[in-house]
């Protein structure tokens, strides 16, 4: 049974805002809890490897690799092996300086004094970096929480806090308002090269909770002493601005890191192996061009590392699981250069984009209708859309929660509609699929307001058929052969109305009522209930071997069809109705069935729906003026004759015309002449017998037929 109208819209409306609700909540708790970080994670690095764009990568970056063909080029060259003496960097220095390069950072920790092969301290180095000014040195130390303290840690921290009082004057302002970690040890360079640094910066670095590295700190504090990361002291010592380093706080997340832009895998960035660039600066120093031009170093901003396997400075990235540490603080200092970290979206804001998306996806999956698949894959993917576009545009928009959420959002209205209005949609089917074609029904369940009580007024063509002797015809049959003859006999012509587009009103016995333009609206119903009638005579004839066959009747059919205003609608109690229609055009086309038996015609059509029809390839007569039982008003009545019929009727269908033209003007000599020409036709012998009565009577009173019966 239908729910009324209204109780089953308010329903549907608490079930669409409670789930809304409930996945809304949900989407908080998920947020504050951190719920799916790791499939977040992880979807995030699919959209950055997505958006990255190798070309925006700052060219100004140069990266020095310490590789494979390095190590064995020195073992094979200089027979020396890793690691190697400090010396060896010195024409690296000098060929950077030459270049003009502004700045270098070593993502290397000199932690020991390496005397190696006879090499002195490392002062030699240390002086190096002194005299490479103007180029400015960055040097490694590295810092971690052991939980630990010892005097040698506590004499380390002195003498860093008293170097960083010297040359790094503006890290506290800079750490000043974020949220940074705590060290509490800390490696420093060899003496000698520590206190030849302008500049030191922590190549200490934090995963995520899946291991990859993403995120880095501006720097840290080391008991109470402040310090910057590695690419931050770069940038710091070659442009010491405190007006960028303010803007740039702005890019920190809620725990105080930065969230690194990578725009592409390795091979990014311009890398050279450090062999050629050592060999370059001998080369420079020997007076001869070097391997590297120097120009490619111009301006430069140079971190040297290492990306040979043995040397253990490769990390899961979002580019790979062995990605080179230095690539990861070039992908840093290119953010920082040009400010163009990603920023996390804050979260209200990503609760207020994802309930509306949640809001649309409830919308959908309760009110969606026959696209609601389409549309809900299509919301679906206007969701992943906006995250991947956030991204592109810098903004890490959190992907996962809103989708999982939608999906229990999209179960959810579902399981609804399954269970709730299932049993309304398979009533509506069960109960309409002999009435109306399959897209009726699909509107009736989309809408099913179609269904409550009560009508409106509407335009139909209107179809009343009958079974011409039906009553003699049903004596002669046992009751089941009767039952199997009227089930062909109805499933035949009901295929016929219900592919026009025409809904089946009822059965009464033999006869079938049927219209067209409701529930549905049908623009040209009337040529469709005319071409309707027309296919059923020819389906009529097509059967009349079998009929004859299997059940011994010669079968006629008669129609009668009217177009005009109708109340159509629900009509019965609440709990038992029809869809059915009232009005006096449904009693005209009723009566129009009968007035076939005074013409012999099969098919009778009103003026209103020949007008309709009459301008579409259809071949029509008139057959005269009538006035039915319980009516004043005259009524044209048509027939329209079927284009495939091989009788004489058609080639003689100007004889006729002439006829009902003389009989209407009462010139009934005229009219008997030309009717007698036509051969074989009921309509004309309906004529001639009554022109025969009208001369008998004195002459003819009026052309309308008059009909006595209904």
């Amino acid at each position: 049974m239908l729910m009324p109208l209204h109780q089953h819209a308010r329903t549907k409306l608490t079930a669409y805002l409670a789930i809304l609700c409930a996945t809304v909540s949900l989407l908080g708790l998920a947020f504050f809890y951190g719920w799916f970080k790791s499939f977040e994670l992880s979807t995030w690095d699919a959209r950055l490897r997505a958006v990255a764009r190798p070309e925006k990568a700052d060219r100004r970056i140069k990266v020095v690799m310490i590789d494979e063909s390095s190590i064995e080029f020195m073992s094979r060259e200089q027979k020396l092996e890793w690691p190697w003496p400090r010396e060896i960097y010195l024409p690296l220095l000098s060929y950077l300086k030459a270049a003009g390069a502004r700045g270098v950072a070593f993502d290397l920790l000199f932690a020991d004094n390496n005397q190696a092969f006879g090499m002195d301290d490392g002062s030699t180095f240390a002086e190096a970096i002194v005299n490479a000014a103007p180029l400015t040195v960055v040097s490694a130390i590295s810092a971690r929480i052991t939980g630990e303290a010892d005097e040698q840690s506590n004499v380390r921290k002195k003498m860093l806090r008293e170097r960083v009082a010297k040359i790094q004057p503006y890290e506290q302002k800079f750490l000043l308002g974020l949220e940074v970690p705590r060290f509490d040890f800390v490696t420093l360079p060899f003496e000698a090269l520590f206190r030849a640094s302008p500049m030191l910066g922590n190549v200490r670095s934090f995963p995520d909770q899946d291991k990859v590295f993403r995120r880095l700190y501006a720097g840290g504090y080391i008991d109470d002493i402040p310090i910057l990361s590695l690419p931050f002291a770069l940038y710091h010592a070659t442009q010491p601005d405190l007006a960028a380093g303010r803007e740039l706080k702005s890019f920190a997340d809620t725990n105080g890191q930065y969230i690194i832009r990578f725009h592409g895998p390795v091979g990014t960035y311009d890398e050279y192996s450090m062999a050629s660039v050592i060999m370059s600066g001998v080369s420079l120093a020997d007076g001869q061009d070097p391997v590297i031009s120097l120009s490619e170093f111009k301006d430069s901003f140079v971190l040297i590392g290492a990306n040979a396997p043995a040397l253990l400075d490769l990390r899961p990235s979002p580019f790979g699981a062995e990605y080179p540490g230095v690539l990861i603080n070039a992908a840093a200092l290119d953010n920082i250069l040009n400010k163009d970290f990603i920023r996390e979206v804050p979260l209200a804001l990503s609760m207020a984009v994802a309930a509306v998306a949640l809001s649309l996806i409830c919308y959908v999956a309760m009110y969606g209708g026959r696209l609601q698949w389409i549309t809900l894959v299509l919301v679906y993917l206007a969701w992943l859309g906006v995250c991947f576009v956030a991204a592109d545009l810098g903004w890490w928009l959190p992907m996962v929660p809103p989708l999982f959420m939608m999906v229990v959002a999209t179960v959810s209205c579902l399981g609804f509609q399954y269970t709730f209005e299932g049993r309304q949609h398979r009533f509506i089917k069960n109960a309409f699929q002999y009435y109306v074609t399959p897209e009726v029904i699909d509107r009736i369940i989309a809408d099913p307001s179609m269904l409550s009580l009560g009508g409106e007024r509407r335009e139909l063509t209107i179809f009343f058929s009958d079974i011409a002797g039906f009553t003699t015809l049903s004596e002669k049959m046992e009751p089941a052969k009767l039952v199997r003859f009227l089930n062909k006999f109805l499933s035949e012509m009901t295929d016929i109305i219900l592919s026009s587009g025409g809904t089946i009103d009822k059965y009464e016995g033999d006869a079938i009522i049927a219209f067209w333009n409701a529930p549905l609206s049908v623009p040209d119903h009337q040529l469709r209930g005319v071409r309707a009638a027309l296919e059923c005579q020819r389906r009529l004839s097509a059967l009349a071997g079998t009929f004859k066959t299997e059940f011994g009747v010669e079968v006629q059919m008669r129609v009668g069809l009217n177009t005009g205003p109708v109340t159509v609608g629900n009509f019965g109690s609440s709990t038992r109705f029809n869809y059915t229609m009232i009005g006096d055009a449904a009693n005209l086309a009723s009566r129009l069935e009968g007035a076939n038996k005074v013409f012999g015609s099969r098919i009778l059509v009103a003026e209103t729906t020949h007008v309709g029809a009459r301008h579409n390839g259809i071949l029509w007569r008139k057959l005269g003026e009538i006035k039915v039982v319980g009516k004043s008003k005259t009524v044209s009545v048509f027939e329209p004759l079927d284009s495939k019929r091989s009788d004489k009727l058609l080639d003689q269908i100007e004889d006729y015309n002439s006829a009902i033209e003389a009989f209407e003007a009462r010139d009934l000599e005229r009219a008997y002449r030309f009717f007698s020409m036509i051969e074989g036709d009921p309509v004309s012998r309906a004529y001639l017998d009554r022109i025969a009565k009208a001369q008998q009577e004195g002459g003819l009173q009026t052309h309308v037929w008059n009909l006595t019966e209904k």
